[in-house]
């Protein structure tokens, strides 16, 4: 793009278009218009300097991944498996940072009905608090968590109803004996996955930066299960 301002007339038309293409609430694109013109044509810039770094597949395939890797489903086990191209929370904070920055396209492209990446990072999610919850009860060897047993229940973990289907997912696993407990270590590290408790807290960023957008809000508050698994990743101890 030309980096000299245009005249007031053709930014207004401009910004509208850039605005169009966020996808804002109402209440942000009124606050954005009120911006001074000089602001109005950094944005411009702003937004059409953006190169996405990776397609949404990219990301809904590692998420796919380290789901099926923390999984301990026997079938599962001698399933020959993709091994990720790098660690859980590198990956998610790169995906946070292009849900946050990319062009709405972009956006939509991870979320439409194709990829379904928004169910796919509500299981990684959910994958995340199961494995946290079974570290805490190999530490302490109960369910206690925040004054309350089974806070992370597998009845209150699995109530949802994901929109595609793994046979990996984590819906179909117990609780964990010791020996599994070491087993799940062990493909944990395999696998590159990260601790579960930065992979939770960058899944709720993602999600935070889903809802910047109009669609993006409407998928997660209609979403079945995600304002559950929400509530949970904010209820546990850690998060206090």
């Amino acid at each position: 793009m030309n980096q000299i301002r245009p005249d007031d007339r053709t930014l207004e038309e401009l910004f509208q278009k850039t605005l169009a293409a966020m996808d804002l609430p109402a209440d942000k694109m009124k606050m954005l218009r009120e911006f001074p013109s000089d602001k109005k044509w950094d944005i411009i810039r702003d937004r059409d300097q953006v190169t996405a770094k990776h397609p949404p597949q990219y990301y809904i395939d590692g998420l796919k991944t380290y789901i099926r890797g923390a999984n301990l489903v026997p079938k599962a086990l001698t399933l020959k498996k993709k091994q990720p191209v790098e660690p859980s929370t590198q990956l998610l904070s790169s995906l946070e940072i292009s849900l946050r920055t990319n062009n709405i396209g972009w956006v939509h492209e991870f979320l439409n009905t194709n990829n379904k990446g928004l169910d796919v990072l509500l299981d990684y999610l959910k994958t995340s608090l199961e494995v946290m919850r079974e570290i805490d009860s190999a530490n302490d060897n109960d369910f206690i968590l925040n004054g309350h047993n089974h806070l992370l229940s597998n009845s209150m973990l699995n109530n949802g109803n994901h929109n595609y289907t793994d046979e990996n997912s984590t819906t179909k696993r117990s609780t964990l004996g010791r020996s599994d407990a070491r087993r799940l270590h062990r493909k944990i590290k395999k696998y590159q996955i990260g601790e579960a408790t930065d992979d939770v807290r960058l899944c709720i960023m993602c999600l935070r930066a889903i809802m910047n957008n109009q669609n993006g809000f409407n998928l997660v508050i209609q979403h079945p299960s995600a304002l559950n698994y929400i509530t949970l990743s904010l209820q546990h101890k850690n998060y206090r």
